[in-house]
């Protein structure tokens, strides 16, 4: 496996980026755990399950994180690695947000989700320049959805005002420190509205995820 990482493929024309994928996210994993909570390690990053593959067209989304059991699988819509690597990468660190996030609320959960992968791509970005930077989550906006792009403006909000918050935030959940009601009021008010589109579903049943892929080594 690549660099200790589960990533598998299935489908044609994904494995050379895949790999490249991998030696960004290899680069980025001391930025990713600077946003988990302490009892997360570079061990705990690399236990989840990345699988790329192609999705289904009826499928709204391009990333999910799911769980079976004690296994935790981050899938990513192959179309979306060949055609925009950017936003692939941006939805890939998003998913692994998702495995060391403990806000209960849905949406809080995803907004928290949203400000960790803009957050690092942003600065990984502009290690190129500020212009491309710019550029980049440009065009990783217009692949988002309404909703997602309305998390992560919300999540912009909490921390113009108090930098750390939703760190600070996941923390209190991990260790039921604040009600969920609360959560959800925070990210709601964040949103500056009461209603909002229901959140993607998978299509269908969970897809097999372990036959059929080829390993990366």
């Amino acid at each position: 496996m690549v660099k200790g990482w589960d990533i598998a493929v299935k489908g044609s024309g994904s494995a050379y980026r895949a790999r490249q994928l991998i030696a960004d996210l290899e680069a980025l994993k001391a930025d990713i755990l600077d946003f988990a909570p302490l009892n997360v390690d570079s061990r705990y990053l690399k236990r989840n399950r990345i699988r790329i593959f192609p999705f289904k067209r009826s499928e709204e989304g391009n990333e999910y994180f799911i769980k079976k059991g004690r296994k935790r699988y981050i899938c990513l819509n192959a179309s979306v690695l060949k055609k925009r690597y950017w936003a692939a990468l941006q939805f890939l660190v998003h998913g692994i947000a998702h495995s060391f996030c403990h806000l209960r609320d849905e949406i809080g959960e995803e907004a928290f989700c949203e400000w960790v992968a803009y957050s690092i791509v942003k600065d990984y970005a502009e290690k190129k320049g500020q212009d491309f930077a710019h550029r980049i989550l440009k065009s990783i906006m217009r692949v988002s959805s309404p909703a997602y792009k309305a998390f992560y403006r919300a999540a912009k909000r909490l921390e113009s005002k108090d930098p750390n918050y939703l760190i600070c935030l996941n923390n209190k959940a991990k260790h039921r420190k604040i009600r969920k009601s609360r959560e959800k009021q925070i990210i709601s008010r964040a949103l500056k509205t009461k209603r909002h589109r229901d959140l993607e579903e998978l299509d269908s049943k969970i897809p097999e995820l372990e036959k059929g892929f080829r390993k990366l080594k």
